[in-house]
């Protein structure tokens, strides 16, 4: 989820968990800092409605550093740490698991 460390990405995140149903989640952000403004009670919040959270630093104006991103989830995924999403990304084939 872009912008997942801002105040509308913490919105859509929660709603993502509550109402949806959503477990696996990447907040994605241009920069991340770890004491973000109350991201470490949003990601305990998520977690504890059963999410699996993520944080990451990745410019999603950079096509290189969205594949970089989406293979490393692919990779965690290959190690049994996590199921992604499908990739909803330009240039991949749609459908395919990340």
């Amino acid at each position: 989820m872009t912008g997942g460390t801002g105040g509308l990405g913490v919105v859509v995140a929660r709603h993502a968990v509550q109402r949806w149903g959503m477990r696996d989640l990447v907040l994605v952000s241009p920069s991340v800092v770890p004491e973000a403004e109350g991201i470490g009670e949003v990601i305990a919040e998520l977690e504890e409605a059963g999410a699996r959270v993520r944080v990451a630093a990745c410019d999603v104006s950079d096509r290189a550093a969205v594949h970089d991103l989406i293979d490393g989830i692919r990779s965690r995924r290959r190690s049994g740490r996590g199921r992604g999403p499908r990739c909803r990304c330009p240039g991949r084939r749609c459908g395919d698991r990340v």
